[in-house]
């Protein structure tokens, strides 16, 4: 199955990855996710948009953002329940508690963020995972846009949520080339 739902597709495939297994509909998984630049097509349009950085570097989290800089990349992971995991005596690297998806579609333009919505989805993800207290994981690994909108709404979010309770954020997206 392909799915291109922008910037969580991989997430969108992890999320009906994990639905079909707890279905019953397929024992396990390979979910991927790839980006490539294959023409300058995407690269201009995101251009003409201000949504990459014009250094190319994506300054998460930072006063200085002014975008993101375009990657290539090609990532899989394999998965099966837990049950059949420990079964099985494999290697265990993490475990996916909950998924969740949501789209509100009432922002400004596909690529605004609704802080709304996705606030609702963390406290759909936690309801799921059957964690009610979301302070007791006070890690949150977030999109990071390198926009001053985007990064705005989701720490807003984030913080609301967390309250006085200390977080850390973290974002792959905030990854300087070396």
């Amino acid at each position: 199955m392909t799915l291109s739902t922008g910037c969580s597709s991989s997430l969108v495939g992890l999320h009906e990855a994990c639905a079909a297994i707890q279905a019953g509909d397929c024992s396990s998984a390979l979910v991927a996710g790839t980006n490539l630049i294959l023409t300058p097509t995407m690269t201009t349009n995101m251009s003409d948009n201000m949504v990459l950085a014009p250094d190319g570097i994506c300054k998460t989290f930072d006063a200085a953002a002014d975008g993101y800089g375009r990657g290539e990349a090609i990532n899989a992971i394999y998965i099966k329940s837990l049950k059949s995991a420990l079964r099985d005596s494999d290697p265990i690297r993490a475990v996916i508690r909950s998924t969740a998806t949501n789209c509100d579609g009432r922002t400004p333009s596909i690529t605004t963020p609704g802080s709304a919505t996705q606030k609702s989805l963390i406290q759909k993800a936690y309801e799921i995972a059957r964690i009610s207290k979301i302070t007791d994981t006070p890690f949150f690994e977030c999109h990071g846009t390198g926009t001053t909108v985007g990064d705005t709404a989701e720490v807003s979010v984030v913080a609301e949520l967390f309250g006085d309770h200390q977080t850390f954020i973290g974002s792959v997206s905030n990854q300087e080339p070396h």
